[in-house]
């Protein structure tokens, strides 16, 4: 399928169903390293599956609200407004999309008392900074482990803005660069510090090169830029499988896994072969066949509820004696995770999703799309 390129100056960015394919694909990736899978379904020991889900997340994140953020930048130049007279609404929009699901779980967990002293971590989950709290404490609290992710997106999204908007478009690609090396540089000295990686990972800057690749991708394509390199990238992502476990560079770490950005710059690879059409056709059929991008298009929620559904299990099981067989509770977490999301989805996240409906955010979704037009009318 043969997708067409976006133009710099169209007011509303091409959908590509491809992408919520990606975003099944890193969500699924992330609930296998959550849910327990069974033998056949588990990647380890050759792939570490919530590494490599959040690090598609936060490339995707570059890619769309970098493209956003740049095109937005040159059409107010072009009309001559303040670099920064969008920069509320964008930061509005942002938060309608992402904060009432995420406080609805809050609600759900301090309800449920887990963990017990869930109380104690409201202020950093209040403010997505639990990434913050998990360095500071060396350690994880579940069932709201994941949110550090949520925390480095949303300071993303904070951060972005007042580097991209105000900027000339001439000094995209120094920022990205900046960005990149930022987060190397930063990875790179948590490590030869003696911090722990785990957790030093988890703060912005240490993410930086993430969001950096997709960045880039959105410049090219925004200035109609040629990058051979991309032609090819992708395929060699099973020789990453293959060398990504092999510890070089220095004693128990592997520089492809710790240091060098190398999966985020496949998987910017590859978002560029879906959006511009030059992806295999079975792969691209694949990431738009129909199950793959609805379960994409709910795959905030999954990311959201999908750690917590098998504690509300626990909960019951303790409290009523009710088992499930060890052996079917991957599939039945998964999919009581896929209906919540659901719900979620129409039920939570869409009626506040129509009241951030904008040009921009169209590449969202089909069914932001069609809100946009019916909208219009």
């Amino acid at each position: 399928m043969n997708q067409p390129h976006p133009p710099v100056s169209a007011d509303v960015p091409a959908y590509y169903p491809a992408l919520d394919g990606l975003r099944a694909i890193a969500v699924f990736l992330v609930m296998l390293e959550h849910l327990n899978p069974p033998e056949w379904l588990n990647p380890r020991p050759w792939l570490f599956p919530g590494k490599m889900g959040v690090q598609l997340f936060f490339v995707l994140s570059g890619y769309l609200i970098g493209g956003i953020l740049m095109r937005q930048n040159l059409r107010l130049r072009a009309a001559g407004q303040s670099p920064f007279s969008k920069a509320k609404s964008f930061w509005t929009r942002r938060a309608l999309r992402i904060v009432p699901a995420y406080y609805f779980l809050i609600a759900i967990v301090v309800f449920l008392k887990v963990p017990q002293h869930i109380l104690s971590l409201l202020p950093w989950l209040f403010t997505y900074t639990y990434n913050v709290s998990a360095f500071l404490t060396q350690g994880f609290n579940y069932p709201v482990n994941h949110f550090w992710s949520l925390a480095c997106e949303e300071q993303f999204y904070i951060l972005l803005p007042l580097c991209l908007l105000p900027a000339k478009p001439s000094w995209f690609p120094w920022i990205i660069g900046i960005m990149g090396l930022t987060g190397m540089l930063s990875v790179f000295l948590f490590i030869y510090t003696g911090y722990n990686i785990i957790y030093a990972s988890m703060l912005l800057p240490a993410t930086f090169q993430f969001f950096a690749a997709g960045i880039f991708v959105a410049w090219l394509q925004l200035t109609d830029r040629k990058f051979p390199l991309f032609a090819w990238l992708p395929l060699l992502i099973p020789v990453y499988v293959l060398l990504s476990q092999r510890p070089f560079l220095y004693p128990g770490k592997n520089l492809l896994n710790e240091v060098l950005p190398v999966f985020p710059i496949l998987c910017a690879g590859l978002i560029h072969w879906v959006t511009k059409g030059n992806a295999p056709k079975v792969l691209t059929g694949f990431l738009t066949s129909a199950p793959l991008v609805r379960f994409g298009l709910y795959s905030y929620g999954l990311y959201l509820f999908h750690n917590v559904v098998p504690q509300v299990y626990f909960l019951i099981s303790l409290r009523t004696g009710f088992s499930i067989e060890a052996d079917s509770m991957f599939y039945v977490f998964f999919f009581l995770s896929l209906l919540i999301a659901a719900l979620s989805y129409h039920f939570l996240e869409l009626p506040f999703l129509r009241l951030s409906i904008c040009p921009d955010l169209i590449a969202l979704s089909p069914i932001l799309s069609k809100t946009f037009w019916e909208c219009s009318k």
